[in-house]
Order: C-alpha cells, then structure tokens, then sequence
C-alpha cells in the first residue's frame, strides 16, 4: 500500500514537470514568433537632417495627435518660443559679424530679444520686435549669408507665426509641433502596430559628439533609414562652421555603409528637404558643393546627381535598397515613403513572417 502510494506521488511529480516543460516551451515559442514578427528599423543621419521630423510624422500617421498627452502639446510651447527667440539672434549675430548696420528702432528691438530670459514665455512686445527685425533690411542682408552660418531652417515659420504663438490660449497645432525643434541627443524609440508587424523606429542623436552611441544599437537590426538634408550641399554644420553639411552626411554615409554588421541589411535613403533644397537651388547650383557637376541648375538633374553620389559611396555588391525625395514636414511624403519601406521588409522576409504566422495559428 505504501508502495502504491509512492507511485502515485512520482507519477504526480513527472506530470507537474511535464507541464512546467510544456509551459517553458510555449513561453519560448511565444518570444520567438514575437522576435520574429518585431522589425527594428535604425534612423541615422548628421545633425539637422530633419530625422527627428520624421518620426514625429510616423507617430502622427500611426497614433495621432491624441497619443500626446496636453501636458507634451502644451510643452511644445515653451519650445517654440525658445526656437523663435533662438533663431533671431543667431542672425542679430550674423549683422554683427558681418558689419551690417541698424537703425535705432532695430538696435532696441534687437536688445529687447537678446535681454528675453529663454525660461519665460514670449510675450506680445516679444512678438512685435521680432516681427520689425525680420522684415527689416539688416536681417534680411544677414539672411543672405545664411549659407556661411548655422541657420535654422525652420526660422521663416518661426517669424512667420510669431504672433499666433503669442496669443492668449494659445495650443501648439500638428505643424507647430512638427517644426518645433529640440535637438536629438540619446536614443528615442517609436513604436506602432501594422499586422502582423510590430515597428519599432529607433531615432539617435545626429551630432558628432552622439555618434560614438551609435553602435550599441547596430544589432538585429532589419533595416537602415539614413535620412539626408538637401539643402545642406548650401549650409555649415552646427558644430562646426567650416564643414558643408552635404559633405558631412556624404562622409558619414559611407561609414555606415561599410560597418561589417549592416553587409546584408537594406540601407534606405531619404533626401529630406525638398522644399528648401528647390529654393536654395533658384540661387546657388549644386556645383559649389559638386564641383565636378556640370548640369544645370534644374531640379531632378541636381537630385538625381546627389543621390548618385551617394549610391557610390556603397560597398561592391551592396546596393541602396530604394531612394525618396521628400519634404518631412508634409505628412504625406513621409506616409507614402515610408509605406514602400514596409512593404520592401515585408517581402524580404516573408518566409519567416508566414512561418511565425503559422507558429501562432493564424
């Protein structure tokens, strides 16, 4: 009778480990089909390339405007007033270094915006003397030397809606929030759902002194965004005013193109900025930047050089997987590039998204 007992008590025991196996080996299958249906894409591009517009613009498309709470939309605010404030004194400097003249009204409109503490808001006076400086002759005699300095290139929208910002109540919109600069600086990820796929979008910091980050984040990697400013073949780095920007992004690209990890991984490229590329090139060619180009001012001769520039930088037998020629702060440009991104990593990996699919009974 003990014995029975006994062997009643074992089979109990191996049936408990039995289903603590079979549970060990449903959790694993579990993360595995999640491993497999999580697309990690990395957004890489110097500083000002406009990747943090981009993904501001995905969540947009994928979340809304309701994911931010009003505690982030009404924080965009004090940002905007920073960007405003910001953006005017980098040319009341340029009139300094450049020896261009003012008026007594400009000179204490230019005072005024120098005094403004950056911890408060703008006020209406704020907004009147930003608004004499920007249509002033001084300002726009700095504005023509905006190649020579960093400039940003939000600033016309800033100047331009100087006022709304100012006004009582006032709630940043969607494109308020979307020229709304801060500077990238660590890792911020984004996340969204296109079944059976699950996105994750992980934006890093442009800036030189961010770049050493970077590699902590080169493994499992599906796929490479490097997002490319325009009209940077016309502008100077942040950080440093000597170097062109196109030149600096161009030299960039080239590295990750050749890191060792990324030899079998889609490299996409956005060349953002259409828009004030197409402005830029009404008065200055690509040939200040190219000097070998010897096409016309024209706008898909310039594009289609530019990113043949690029594509050379690739290694032998690892080709771009597509080109988009866009302007991020228009949702629609993003939307549909982006869906041709998805839609290229779907069927690369088709085979293992139909076998996770069926792993789950689907």
């Amino acid at each position: 009778m003990g014995s029975t007992f006994s062997l009643c008590r074992s089979d109990h025991a191996l049936t408990t480990e039995e289903q603590k196996t079979r549970d060990l080996d449903n959790m694993l299958q579990h993360e595995r089909t999640a491993a497999a249906l999580d697309f990690k894409i990395l957004l890489l591009g110097a500083g000002e390339s406009g990747k943090s517009t981009v993904i501001k613009q995905l969540r947009n498309i994928h979340r809304g405007k309701a994911s931010m709470t009003k505690e982030e939309i009404e924080s965009y605010t004090n940002v905007l007033h920073t960007n405003t404030i910001q953006s005017m004194r980098v040319l009341l400097r340029a009139c300094e270094s450049f020896n261009i003249e003012m008026t007594k009204d400009e000179q204490e409109a230019a005072a005024a915006v120098d005094e403004h503490d950056e911890n408060e808001l703008m006020t209406l006076d704020h907004a009147i003397h930003i608004d004499l400086l920007w249509r002033s002759q001084p300002i726009k005699d700095a504005i023509a030397h905006r190649h020579e300095i960093y400039f940003p290139d939000a600033a016309m929208y800033y100047f331009q809606n100087v006022f709304r910002f100012v006004e009582l109540g006032y709630v940043p919109s969607e494109e308020d929030i979307i020229m709304a600069r801060i500077r990238t600086t660590g890792m911020f990820m984004t996340n969204f759902d296109s079944p059976p796929v699950h996105w994750r979008i992980v934006d890093v910091g442009g800036q030189r002194s961010e770049r050493k980050k970077w590699i902590k984040f080169f493994d499992d990697v599906q796929g490479i965004l490097f997002v490319v400013n325009l009209a940077g073949y016309n502008q100077v780095l942040f950080e440093d005013q000597t170097k062109n920007r196109m030149n600096e992004a161009l030299d960039l690209f080239e590295k990750i193109a050749k890191v060792p990890c990324f030899e079998n991984t889609p490299i996409f490229l956005f060349f953002n900025k259409k828009d004030l590329f197409e402005e830029f090139l009404r008065g200055k060619n690509i040939d200040c930047c190219f000097p070998d180009y010897k096409g016309k001012p024209e706008t898909q001769l310039a594009l289609n050089y530019i990113a043949e520039q690029f594509e050379r930088r690739m290694p032998k037998n690892h080709r771009v997987a597509n080109v988009h020629f866009i302007a991020a702060r228009y949702k629609k440009d993003v939307k549909y590039s982006f869906e041709d991104i998805k839609k290229y990593l779907v069927q690369k990996n088709q085979h293992k998204i139909n076998k996770a699919m069926k792993s789950i009974g689907r």
